[in-house]
This record gives C-alpha cells, sequence and structure tokens, in this order.
C-alpha cells in the first residue's frame, strides 16, 4: 500500500477511535491538554500563539488565554488558510469553510513575520512520537505551516500511533505532541533529513 493509500486508512481508523471518546472524557481530557499546553516553557515564553477551533471531536483549546491568539481562515482564492488575530471570539467568529468557525473577513491576517514568531498548536487525526501528523487529508496545515518553526500537534492519547507514519515530501513534521497524557519532544526534523540521505 502506498503513502497516500496507507494514510487514508490510518486516517479513517484513528477518527473511529477518536469518536469512542465520551463527551465527559473530551472535557476532562481537554482540560488536561490545556494544562500541558501553559505549563510548556516555549509557550509561556511565546506572544503569538496559533491555535485552532475544534471540530467534531477534535480538542478544545479554548480555555487557553493571556496570549496574542490567531486562528485560520479559509482565503478561498488562494485555497489554503492564513492565520488572522481574534480578541473576542463571540464577536470575531463567523461559521467558515466545512462548519468551522473561522474570523471574520474584515480582520487582518498575520504577516509573515508574525508566523514566523508564532508558537502553533496543530489538529492532527493521528501522530506518532517522531512527530510525523495525519491530518484531514487535504494538505492545508502543511501549506500553513511552510515557515513555521514551533509546532505542537495536539492529539487525545488514542491518536498517538506507536509506529511510525508515512509521511510524503510536503508533510510538516511536528516540534513537539501533547496528549492528556504525556508531552512528547520529537526528532522529527533529524528524522527526515536521515531519510532523505538513504
Amino acid at each position: 500500500m502506498d503513502a497516500p493509500e496507507l494514510k487514508k486508512s490510518l486516517r479513517r481508523d484513528f477518527a473511529a477511535q477518536r469518536r469512542t471518546l465520551s463527551a465527559e472524557y473530551r472535557r476532562d481530557a481537554d482540560r488536561k491538554i490545556v494544562d500541558r499546553i501553559e505549563a510548556l516553557p516555549e509557550y509561556r515564553a511565546a506572544r503569538l500563539i496559533g491555535s485552532f477551533v475544534a471540530f467534531g471531536a477534535e480538542p478544545d483549546l479554548s480555555a487557553l488565554s493571556g496570549k496574542r491568539l490567531f486562528l485560520p481562515r479559509f482565503d478561498q482564492s488562494k485555497n489554503e488558510y492564513s492565520m488572522v488575530e481574534i480578541r473576542d471570539r463571540g464577536r470575531d467568529l463567523v461559521m467558515g469553510r466545512y462548519g468551522i468557525p473561522e474570523p471574520v473577513p474584515a480582520l487582518c491576517e498575520a504577516t509573515p513575520e508574525e508566523l514566523r514568531q508564532m508558537f502553533f498548536l496543530v489538529p492532527a487525526v493521528a501522530c506518532d512520537r517522531k512527530g510525523i501528523r495525519i491530518g484531514r487529508g487535504c494538505g492545508y496545515y502543511d501549506r500553513l505551516l511552510r515557515d513555521a518553526i514551533q509546532m505542537t500537534a495536539v492529539v487525545y492519547s488514542c491518536q498517538l500511533a506507536e509506529i511510525d507514519l508515512p509521511f510524503e515530501a510536503w508533510d510538516r513534521p511536528m516540534t513537539r505532541v501533547v496528549t492528556e497524557m504525556e508531552t512528547i519532544v520529537c526528532n522529527a526534523g533529524s528524522f527526515r533529513q536521515s531519510e532523505r540521505e538513504k
């Protein structure tokens, strides 16, 4: 099975596992995940946070506060997402692509310099301990993160793969993975380089 087909199969399996979690479990896990994120020295040092709005059964990070918060907004003309600063979730969000709330059109997107400074919290369907991430399947986040430095995948423990996940040339490896159970510092960058040299 080639990488795209394997990813498709794994995406389906891990998404099904996540859907088995009860709402009560997810609420408790979300609180633990937020606590773990806020304990990270890199998060504490960051001024700009690139986060996401939970979709379906994804972890809800809306309890994070005290930072300049940027959320993704889809740009139909470019067929890609950009990060946009919001100050008030009730006022600054409207229903967007795929039924996911996103910043209103009037708000300005982040500058390239802001994107480089941003501490990114990234959704995933699955992630392994090397930081290889399987997303929803459209590659939007890989394009959004092309200049990012600090990238933390946020998943529930049932989405953490104990095998090496398949990856393709455009996939962006994560700096770390946070679940409700643990925080994993990844070495995906050096892993990807060694794989290219084979």
